[in-house]
């Protein structure tokens, strides 16, 4: 009942930020990316994963629903200015950037405390633990006021705030780069594997 209830209220911002931060696919989507960049980084095996991950990111109904929704959009804005025929479909690149943008928009956009805790859920070894004093900054704030002429103004605890946000931002994505990679360390060997035993499943079945 508290699910139903949670369901049809609209989530606020940081709800939506934290769920989307939180998501296996956008963080499948986003880790491929990451490791597909950088093969030197991650190796031939590390790729295996990239372009597993990668491949079943695309073809999952999830994408499909972000690909009919994006196109949905286009063509209403063609519409609404009056322009004639039919907008294409999104493709992977364009999904990959969406998903890489907004992640970084939401790792942004909440407070350091939430972020701590998404990061260390992804990165148990990541010893960073948030301090209280600074856990109720928001990076977006910070970087604002650093990028600005107001840059001497920072405080020592705002500087403090602004070196954990980017830990954090390097630990995110380092820490779903390398669930990608790994996820394709055995992947030859399942291959290999399953070949022989298909053959006595097809057998154990007559």
């Amino acid at each position: 009942m508290e699910e139903e209830e949670q369901s049809q209220r609209q989530l606020t911002p940081l709800e939506i930020a934290r769920k989307s931060l939180e998501s296996t696919l956008l963080q499948g989507i986003a880790g491929a990316n990451i490791v597909k960049s950088n093969p030197f980084q991650y190796g031939e095996l590390g790729m295996h994963g990239g372009d597993l991950v990668y491949e079943q990111s695309m073809d999952s109904d999830e994408v499909k629903k972000i690909r009919e929704e994006a196109y949905k959009s286009a063509k209403r804005q063609g519409q609404q200015l009056g322009v004639f025929g039919e907008p294409s479909y999104p493709t992977n690149y364009e999904i990959s950037m969406k998903v890489m943008r907004e992640l970084a928009e939401f790792r942004q956009s909440i407070p350091l405390g939430d972020l701590g805790e998404i990061v260390k859920k992804l990165a148990p070894d990541f010893k960073l633990e948030v301090p209280k004093e600074l856990g109720a900054y928001v990076p977006i704030e910070i970087l604002a006021k650093a990028q600005s002429s107001k840059k001497d103004e920072l405080a020592g605890p705002e500087n403090d705030a602004l070196q954990v946000y980017q830990l954090l931002n390097m630990a995110y994505e380092r820490a779903i780069a390398l669930r990608t990679a790994q996820s394709g360390y055995f992947a030859d060997l399942n291959q290999a594997a399953e070949k022989i035993t298909g053959k006595y499943k097809k057998e154990g079945k007559k």
